[in-house]
């Protein structure tokens, strides 16, 4: 109950940094909720993977030259930040993107890990990599001719990853 309250009261402080302007979304099967600008799109991709093709799960909302989305991907077995943090950023080197700084964070109680990039076209990226179990989170607000600003920040700051329902006895 306590997870709930908390975050119900960081996406109402979120909300109120964010503007009137703001959506908040729960993906009931993604187990996550985040404050988007209006209300995502969701598609699946079957992407070709390390252990065989994994499916990934995009929820996505485009505004003007912001783009705010939020991926997941499940994996047969538990991963680690720093497994994912590699393949992130060998897929952002080989697509020429420029990291211009890295922290060490936390989601709830999940360790995780903020990036701030940069495109070769000059659109700059904020992105989160979070992994729960065999989980693994990536969100990623871009804006294209510009630069990143709190509200884009708020973005990343509302993620908050929900906890897995426990199962009832007999039920």
């Amino acid at each position: 109950m306590r997870v709930v309250a908390a975050l119900l009261v960081s996406i109402a402080a979120a909300r109120l940094a964010a503007g009137p302007a703001s959506f908040a979304f729960t993906s009931e099967e993604g187990r996550f909720v985040a404050l988007f600008p209006a209300k995502p799109d969701h598609s699946l991709r079957t992407l070709p993977g390390p252990r065989g093709p994994q499916q990934k799960h995009y929820f996505t909302t485009i505004d003007g030259s912001s783009g705010f989305v939020v991926s997941y991907t499940d994996y047969p077995e538990p991963v680690t930040l720093d497994q994912v943090t590699q393949t992130v950023l060998a897929g952002a080197a080989k697509d020429g993107v420029k990291v211009d700084s890295t922290a060490k964070v936390s989601v709830g109680r999940e360790p995780a890990l903020r990036l701030r990039l940069r495109a070769p076209d000059g659109t700059e990226l904020a992105t989160l990599l979070v992994v729960s179990g065999n989980r693994f989170f990536q969100v990623t607000v871009s804006v294209r001719g510009g630069a990143l600003t709190d509200r884009h920040l708020v973005f990343l700051s509302s993620f908050a990853i929900r906890p897995a329902p426990v199962p009832r006895p007999g039920g």
